[in-house]
């Protein structure tokens, strides 16, 4: 056994930490902050276009990969070639999965969901709380905002996605536990999001706004664990399918990943 040392605790370095530790090493990161986790949507970008200028994102990461291969021989991705990035997908996936937390999808195909500007964003793995945003799919959503948080703009988001051909409205709500405050972050309401008091009162608040909506869209905060259950519970409430959309940080769906890796980490004995 070899000992390890990992300078950095953002996704790489994590990652490496992680794949290094199911290998028998003896591992060691050590970093100043998080990394950049925290600023992250949450999904596992592949490759979204190529040409990188391209107007349309591609339809698939694999097709992308093969062109970007024959352009340029000494890119990372033709040095370790689509087989392996299809393993280290899966591999990851595979961890998710063990937690609870499942990442949907596959090198073949890029989902597109909606960002926090309600254009389509292409990206190869998303999690379960996400993946009911699909675009490709005009089933009609609402998109729900708080009056306390300043950088989620749901209006925004619902017009472009109607220039874009997706019956969308939006609503801003200004619930009573919120009221006392002026402003609020996406930690703070997905931690209350995992009482069942405050998702009965949001539930309360959005039964007047849904109307024949097909799914319901929130800013990502549907839990601070990476868990299904706020989700599930939300989806019992609102009978109907509901989705996250990643916005400005500090990014929820990006900690949940972190906490994934450093508790893989751990688990196989190593320190973070």
């Amino acid at each position: 056994m070899s000992e390890v040392l990992i300078i950095g605790a953002g996704f790489s370095g994590l990652t490496a930490a992680w794949q290094a530790a199911k290998q028998g090493h003896s591992v060691h990161v050590i970093s100043k902050g998080w990394g950049a986790m925290h600023w992250l949507s949450g999904c596992i970008d592949v490759m979204g276009y190529y040409p990188f200028d391209a107007a349309k994102p591609l339809a698939s990461p694999t097709e992308g990969i093969a062109a970007l291969i024959a352009d340029n021989a000494q890119h990372p991705y033709a040095l370790i070639g689509s087989d392996t990035v299809a393993a280290a997908l899966e591999s990851f996936q595979e961890l998710c999965s063990e937690v609870g937390y499942p990442l949907h999808g596959e090198i073949d195909r890029n989902w597109l969901l909606p960002s926090g500007v309600g254009t389509a964003r292409p990206t190869c793995l998303a999690p379960a709380t996400m993946t009911a945003g699909d675009l490709s799919k005009v089933d009609s959503m609402l998109i729900v905002g708080f009056k306390q948080l300043a950088d989620f703009f749901p209006a925004v988001i619902a017009d472009n996605l109607l220039q874009a051909g997706v019956a969308a409205s939006h609503v801003t709500l200004d619930l009573p536990t919120l009221k006392q405050r002026y402003t609020t972050e996406p930690t703070v309401l997905a931690k209350l999001m995992e009482h069942d008091s405050f998702q009965a009162e949001l539930a309360s608040a959005l039964s007047s706004h849904l109307g024949d909506t097909a799914r319901v869209g929130f800013p990502a905060i549907l839990g601070q664990k990476p868990n299904m259950q706020v989700k599930d519970a939300l989806e019992a409430r609102l009978q109907r399918p509901v989705f996250e959309i990643p916005a400005l940080t500090p990014s929820v769906a990006g900690m949940r990943l972190q906490q994934i890796l450093v508790n893989a980490i751990r688990g196989l004995g190593g320190r973070v």
